[in-house]
């Protein structure tokens, strides 16, 4: 799966947030720290990339990596459960892209 295909699914699920067409909790950190709403944090990790894939632009490996794990924490604050395939994805485009430098 592109990279763009990714940006593409997590935006879907940044809508399906901001809808109420998917569910969410927030753990006791989140509680405490009041961030936003999942819709919102999730865009500002999407977008660390996000503005670069859907321009066609090259996106460094790292900044993926970042994204990469950003996302997993997002998911394990939040517990939306719709992001384990991107994630799982996104794993695959990194491991598959270290191998090519």
């Amino acid at each position: 799966m592109t990279l763009y295909e990714i940006c593409e699914e997590i935006s879907h699920i940044v809508r399906g947030l901001d809808y109420g067409q998917i569910s969410f909790e927030y753990d006791n950190l989140m509680c405490a720290m009041k961030p936003g709403h999942p819709a919102e944090v999730l865009n500002d990790i999407l977008s660390y990339i996000g503005w670069d894939v859907f321009a066609k632009k090259d996106v460094p490996l790292n900044m993926v990596e970042e994204t990469y794990e950003d996302l997993k924490n997002f998911r394990s604050a939040f517990q939306v459960e719709e992001l384990d395939k991107p994630i799982k994805e996104l794993k695959q485009y990194i491991e598959d892209n270290k191998h090519e430098k």
